[in-house]
């Protein structure tokens, strides 16, 4: 047990306005918030190869999240039988460490891979479970190129050239930096009920803008499967400008941790369809019942985005293990129907 730990302090304060217009058909909401908790409590990860023991919880620091809600909603009857109502959803915020309590001002979150590697920075002064890595600049060609950049070991035509990020001349530790941000720039919800006589629509859709994602499903061992991108490595110079060269001794380490597995998670996706028919009431009657209604529904009917992973709506794993794709199975998309009978 830890003798020392004690509980976290939470502190919100939120600033709002409400509003309801043209007769409650019109309702706005808008909030600013400012969040900060003190004595942060924290379950810290130990590596795997160290097996199945795990820290006690700790107080490890201070953070502070601020930003913005709004929601606005409209509904009307448009006709006798028709009628409407919807909302749209918008949160953005900010998130920052402001303290940690220790001498090095970091903590370090998840990885992946064999051999196990750290991606996940908790670090004063910076968005909390940020990704640490290298950053890459293309691949080297010839051997001139190699030699004219700054001393990388066990390079050679064909790797990774990585950005020596503090000009010492040497490519190493010292170069990792801040490679990507989980967390997203603003997200957006939208709803829509429709109403036309027997028949009612409901569609929800969800957004989410600017936040990054840690591809760390690739395999990179030895006698494993590759990805269909691999027959596009490099096999000579002008043959790949982003494929590095394949090879059973990795003396560049182009598997480390790098921007290189960081994407763009930002994704647009139809969550939700469901189109039902209420059947009339001289039929319910007869059924003995009060109301019978019908319906159809689709979840995950569409999803757009650039990820190139099999799905960029990632489970929350915590602060420190968000963003992180290790290539569990993807959302399905649900086709169902069903009746929904009250009596």
């Amino acid at each position: 047990p830890n003798d020392d730990v004690s509980w976290e302090n939470q502190i919100q304060t939120n600033v709002g306005v409400d509003l309801r217009m043209f007769d409650s058909r019109l309702s706005l909401t808008a909030d600013y918030f400012i969040k900060t908790v003190d004595d942060l409590l924290f379950s810290p990860t130990l590596s795997l190869y160290l097996g199945i023991p795990a820290y006690p919880v700790a107080n490890i620091g201070k953070t502070e999240t601020k930003g913005y809600e709004i929601s606005l909603s409209y509904g009307d009857e448009i006709s006798e039988n028709v009628s409407f109502n919807t909302t749209f959803n918008f949160t953005t915020a900010e998130n920052s460490v402001e303290e940690i309590n220790n001498g090095d001002k970091y903590i370090w979150g998840a990885g992946y891979g064999i051999p196990y590697r750290n991606i996940v920075r908790f670090e004063e002064g910076f968005s909390p479970g940020y990704f640490f890595g290298y950053v890459t600049d293309g691949i080297f060609q010839t051997q001139d190129e190699v030699n004219n950049h700054a001393t990388q070991n066990g390079a050679v035509p064909g790797d990774i050239r990585f950005v020596d990020i503090n000009g010492d001349g040497i490519v190493n530790d010292s170069d990792r930096t801040q490679i990507g941000d989980p967390f997203p720039d603003f997200t957006i919800g939208w709803n829509l009920n429709l109403d036309y006589k027997a028949f009612d629509l409901s569609v929800f859709t969800y957004a989410s803008v600017g936040n990054d994602i840690y591809r760390a499903y690739e395999r990179n061992l030895n006698y494993t499967n590759r990805f269909a991108s691999t027959l596009a490595r490099w096999t000579g110079p002008g043959t790949s400008f982003d494929e590095p060269r394949v090879t059973f001794v990795d003396s560049n380490n182009n598997s480390r941790a790098s921007d290189r597995y960081v994407e763009d998670g930002s994704y647009l996706r139809i969550k939700n369809i469901q189109l039902g028919y209420s059947f009339p009431d001289s039929l319910t009657e007869l059924w003995g019942f009060d109301e019978v209604r019908a319906y159809v529904q689709v979840k995950n009917a569409l999803t757009l985005t650039d990820y190139s992973g099999y799905d960029p709506e990632i489970s929350v794993g915590g602060v420190l293990n968000t963003g992180i794709d290790y290539g569990t199975y993807p959302q399905p998309r649900i086709w169902s129907m069903g009746v929904n009978i009250k009596f």
